[in-house]
């Protein structure tokens, strides 16, 4: 069924409205990374003032500014024969920040980074550029940054999966909050390569994967693969490892978090040591599952299925706790296999905060009501706080209107997708 049916069926039930038509822009950003031989990260800043609602990806302005800038900016570099598309990551606040990214692929030679910036500051665009402040870099394929095109392993057969967190002495940037900044692709390129010197005593060890940085020093984030056809290594045995490499920065072996990663419903409490403040602000681990087909491609967060997800997901999301005067944001942290689990964090001001038990209840009447057009198994849902407490809500689906409506989302959910 096509989404273009689904919506005016959902109008007529007497929902709210679909919040842009983010499902187009998977038609725009079809090209995988198979056929992408170059890949650069870029961003510019435009003269004009920032709107919160920015912000949200899923946004009906967001989504016109968006589609507006990547036709323009996509313009000045079809001439370049081998130039595959241009999407945009997100936008910030400063006046118009935008990160975005350029592919290329191999059927010409590479384009330099002059080339691409001399391009793109002498593009004649509808918006004033701020040609002083635009920065072009390119990502580079080296067995660091593998992490960018190998993240179908996650949790298949034969594959031993590890959460791991660890927090390293340094000075936290607001940069490398955004994971396609020069400041966290270099920072994830250095600690992968550190950790991989580490662990390769392992013959059966595959990968490190970097999921994110946070605040305090820096916290990291990520992922450890290993085959699982040898011996597979304990949590005991990776810890005490870890703890005892030889590495040049230094490492507070105290906050060391290490869990495997199992394919159970139980694995949805994987993800709660992420829980971790910054000053002020309250942050939440939310989980739940949706019905759907999970796709290796959703496994890579920078791919276009996950970057279309992502900004869906968020701005159903952010349509139930804003309603919470202290809520700041939601941000996604991965997809996994069963069917989709969501792992996701909600942040709001700490002096103001909700309990966990009234978030989960409120995504759980959203769901329910109707107001959250996503197929969520409202049985699945956690909170969980600063403090460990986790909280479940998995009210009742009573009415065969809310059946049709889990029935509408589900297809909406596979058409954002796809």
């Amino acid at each position: 069924m096509e989404w273009r049916i689904i919506v005016p069926v959902l109008c007529l039930i007497g929902f709210l409205p679909v919040p842009g038509n983010a499902a187009d822009n998977s038609t725009t950003n079809s090209t995988t990374n198979s056929t992408t031989a170059f890949e650069f990260n870029i961003v510019f800043h435009i003269n004009d003032t920032f709107n919160e609602t920015y912000s949200n990806m899923a946004d009906n302005n967001t989504i016109t500014l968006k589609n507006k800038i990547i036709t323009e900016v996509s313009q000045v570099y079809t001439p370049l024969k081998n130039f595959q598309r241009f999407d945009i990551l997100q936008f910030r606040n400063g006046s118009i920040v935008v990160d975005g990214k350029l592919y290329f692929n191999s059927s010409d030679s590479k384009p330099s980074l002059a080339n691409l910036t001399q391009i793109l500051n002498n593009g004649n665009f509808t918006f004033k550029l701020l040609t002083n402040l635009t920065s072009i870099t390119e990502v580079t394929t080296t067995a660091a940054n593998t992490s960018t095109t190998t993240q179908a392993v996650t949790t298949s057969a034969g594959i031993a999966v590890y959460n791991l967190t660890f927090k390293m002495t340094g000075n936290f940037t607001n940069d490398l909050s955004n994971m396609s900044s020069s400041a966290a692709t270099n920072l994830t390129n250095f600690v992968v390569g550190q950790l991989d010197q580490v662990f390769k005593g392992f013959k059966s060890h595959k990968r490190t994967f970097v999921r994110q940085f946070r605040n305090g020093s820096i916290v990291v984030d990520g992922k450890l693969y290993f085959n699982s056809s040898d011996s597979k290594p304990s949590v005991a045995n990776l810890t005490q490892i870890l703890n005892n490499g030889n590495f040049t920065f230094k490492l507070l072996t105290n906050l060391t978090s290490i869990t495997e990663v199992t394919t159970t419903a139980a694995n949805t409490s994987t993800t709660t040591q992420a829980v971790t403040t910054s000053a002020g602000i309250a942050v939440y681990n939310l989980t739940f599952k949706m019905t759907g087909n999970f796709t290796n491609d959703l496994s890579n967060m920078s791919s276009s299925a996950a970057t279309n997800l992502t900004n869906f997901v968020v701005g159903q999301l952010d349509g139930v706790f804003k309603n919470f005067k202290s809520y700041k944001r939601t941000f996604i942290r991965q997809f996994r296999n069963g069917s989709i689990i969501v792992d996701a964090g909600v942040e709001f001001d700490k002096v103001s905060s909700p309990s966990a038990t009234e978030l989960a209840k409120a995504l759980a009447d959203g769901v329910r009501n109707g107001v959250v057009k996503l197929p969520i198994d409202t049985q699945t849902i956690q909170v969980t706080d600063s403090t460990g407490f986790t909280a479940n809500k998995s009210p009742v689906l009573a009415s065969m209107l809310t059946a049709l409506w889990m029935t509408l989302a589900s297809l909406l959910l596979s058409a954002v997708m796809h």
